[in-house]
């Protein structure tokens, strides 16, 4: 993972546009990302790190 910078975007008709302050970053996500997690994982992509059922 790497900080980047990216443009505001705009929020379009029926959206709403959040300003964070702060996010954080799950463990786990974190070991998917560095592929740690591979042979535990399902090989259907996208997957979205972070897309829990209790989310």
């Amino acid at each position: 993972m790497q900080h980047v910078e990216v443009p505001v975007p705009s929020a379009k008709k029926n959206e709403v546009l959040l300003k964070l302050q702060a996010a954080t970053i799950n463990p786990v996500d974190w070991k998917i990302q560095k592929g740690d997690m591979r042979p535990l994982l399902p090989r259907r992509l996208p997957f979205i790190p972070g897309n829990y059922p209790h989310s």
